[in-house]
């Protein structure tokens, strides 16, 4: 049996009155998206531009922001058209709600929104001070979830099938830790379930994904050749950006509408450990 033909199955033995969202349909690989205008935000690198790229690949209308205008013009250069940009600081709360409605401007009302902008600090957690806790927390939670309000607010009953918000937080979230990211990794993970409970209802769906050690910019340090030496990965290598895009993009399918305030732990097996 096929995997079309499972979930066909599994759906036709369903009570239609109790599906919510449940009619979809397998599409040609360059269309599978042709439906979605995804928001990415820190789409100009790392996982962010992986995940806009796959988007784009897959038929989607993206939307990246970021706060260096330079890095964000070269993205879109790079992934081609049905790409835009909004230069945009997470930080600053004060124009969330104002940015958001530039963003629908664009392509028109964002039904995919991939929350990925976030800093690390390399500090010893005894020599964090105040600046850098405030700096971590500001983008990581304080953003987030102004970020999360402006795009839920947009969202809510603005279309007949799903819209997802999809949280790219870390393992660092679900192992702990003791400093500032760690900190904020776990509150973006509350932020998720808390903010799936409240808006379900409104069609919405939110869940996240933790990433384990990806070579990207906020890990600058990681061996080229794709191997880490254990206890951190079970698999022997680090998070590729491809599997965190193509993780994003199954979220972001109407094949994932009942996976409702999870964190999709992503990481070759670190948490384990």
């Amino acid at each position: 049996m096929t995997v079309k033909s499972f979930i066909k199955n599994i759906l036709s033995m369903a009570q239609p009155k109790r599906i919510v969202n449940a009619n979809f349909t397998f599409k040609n690989e360059k269309t599978y998206m042709a439906d979605k205008i995804v928001l990415v935000t820190g789409g100009g690198s790392g996982f962010g531009f992986a995940i806009a790229k796959r988007f784009v690949e897959c038929g989607a209308k993206v939307i990246i922001t970021g706060r260096n205008e330079k890095k964000l013009e070269s993205a879109v250069k790079s992934l081609g058209h049905n790409v835009s940009y909004l230069v945009w600081d997470l930080c600053d709360v004060s124009i969330a709600k104002t940015k958001m409605n530039e963003a629908n401007a664009i392509y028109g009302t964002i039904n995919v929104a991939i929350n990925n902008a976030g800093v690390w600090t390399p500090m010893s957690w005894n020599d964090i001070d105040e600046a850098e806790w405030n700096k971590v927390l500001d983008t990581n939670l304080k953003g987030l979830f102004f970020i999360c309000q402006a795009e839920g607010e947009a969202m809510v009953n603005s279309n007949p099938i799903a819209s997802k918000i999809i949280n790219i937080t870390s393992i660092e979230g679900v192992r702990g830790g003791f400093g500032p990211y760690w900190a904020s990794k776990w509150g973006a993970n509350g932020i998720t379930r808390g903010m799936a409970k409240a808006l379900i209802k409104n069609n919405v769906v939110v869940n996240a994904i933790a990433p384990g050690m990806g070579l990207t910019d906020i890990n600058p340090n990681l061996p080229k050749d794709g191997n880490l030496n254990l206890p951190y990965n079970l698999n022997g290598r680090y998070v590729t950006v491809e599997e965190i895009a193509e993780t994003a993009c199954f979220l972001a399918s109407d094949a994932a509408n009942s996976i409702v305030g999870q964190v999709i732990v992503v990481d070759g097996g670190m948490a384990l450990n």
